[in-house]
């Protein structure tokens, strides 16, 4: 049996649409040959996704960062998973090197037959919810922004982020954040394979997330530093890889395998300030500023004196306070 493609149909306002029939073409003369299917309510992807899973079948997000997110909470550390980027972010499938297009992205995928095993991010609630993130995970102004975007019309991506962030500044105030951040110990480097070594495991190929997440508590403890700190100021973002929002590198030294979250803290800067800096984050030269902080944790804990919520993969899950802890080597990506 092939691997099942499941297609958002609204992604990228209509872009995978448009890509569809040609892509059906292709994959009608291939064998095994793939299923395709289409998504006709929100519920739709996990629900297949968890079925194939249960089958042993890859699945394919054909779609955007949200569809990609639903299919790696559903299948993750059970079956590979592929990008087949058709959104208007696409921020997973760049953080992977894929071919922004999903039948170039497809072809490549075949032509490689490559699996890679990277990291997750995961979130818990306050009331014990959880979800892994791929990508990025945010609050304060930065979710405030998200909720501004997810709400508007108009074009998708950068744009409708940049459009909600001008929104967004005019309420905004910044926000007092108390953080307690886990580093890991600078000696450490965390043994994980090179996306090169294709069919060979790491020692923790056999474990879940869940699993690796007691592990990683048990073996990281020894060496690490916990600060406590509060700070005034305008977001908290916490990235497994480096972008969002269509390519702006808000965590630019994120990687995908390095076992480890790149946290960027904006303090508290006049709004003319944020104004002049915020460009610099399309090429990630933001975090050279004397307010905005970078650093590397294996665990962060955010809550703030007022209301705020935290999105993931420019989902929303809950709000604070909520925990981030990295998950290493807990997904198999299918890539060139």
């Amino acid at each position: 049996m092939g691997p099942l493609i499941i297609v958002n149909p609204t992604a990228g306002r209509g872009r995978s649409l448009k890509a569809l029939p040609r892509f059906r073409d292709i994959v009608a003369q291939q064998d095994p040959q793939p299923e395709v299917r289409l998504s006709t309510c929100p519920e739709d992807p996990a629900r297949w996704a968890k079925e194939a899973a249960e089958k042993a079948r890859p699945v394919y997000a054909f779609g955007g960062d949200g569809l990609v997110h639903q299919i790696v909470n559903a299948v993750a550390d059970k079956v590979p998973c592929g990008v087949l980027p058709a959104g208007s972010g696409n921020d997973f499938a760049r953080a992977l090197g894929l071919p922004l297009d999903p039948i170039r992205a497809w072809e490549a995928i075949r032509k490689g037959g490559n699996t890679r095993r990277v990291d997750l991010g995961h979130v818990t609630g306050p009331q014990g919810q959880t979800r892994l993130f791929c990508a990025v995970a945010s609050t304060g102004f930065d979710s405030t922004v998200n909720e501004i975007a997810n709400r508007k019309g108009g074009p998708g991506g950068t744009l409708r982020y940049l459009s909600a962030t001008l929104t967004g500044l005019r309420s905004w105030k910044p926000t007092s954040f108390q953080l307690e951040l886990t580093k890991a110990p600078e000696a450490t480097t965390p043994e994980i394979p090179s996306p090169h070594d294709k069919g060979k495991r790491g020692k923790n190929h056999e474990k879940t997330p869940r699993q690796l997440q007691e592990a990683e508590g048990a073996e990281g403890a020894e060496g690490a530093e916990t600060i406590t700190e509060e700070m005034t100021g305008w977001m908290v973002t916490v990235g497994n890889s480096s972008s969002y929002g269509g390519g702006m590198r808000v965590c630019p030294h994120a990687e995908l395998d390095d076992g480890l979250l790149d946290v960027t803290l904006v303090g508290d800067v006049s709004r003319p300030v944020f104004l002049r800096v915020f460009p610099l984050v399309f090429i990630g030269r933001h975090v050279r500023h004397a307010k905005v902080r970078s650093l590397r944790v294996q665990r962060l804990c955010v809550a703030a004196d007022r209301p705020l919520t935290c999105f993931v993969d420019g989902e929303e899950v809950c709000p604070l306070p909520v925990t981030f802890q990295v998950m290493p080597q807990a997904l198999d990506v299918l890539v060139p």
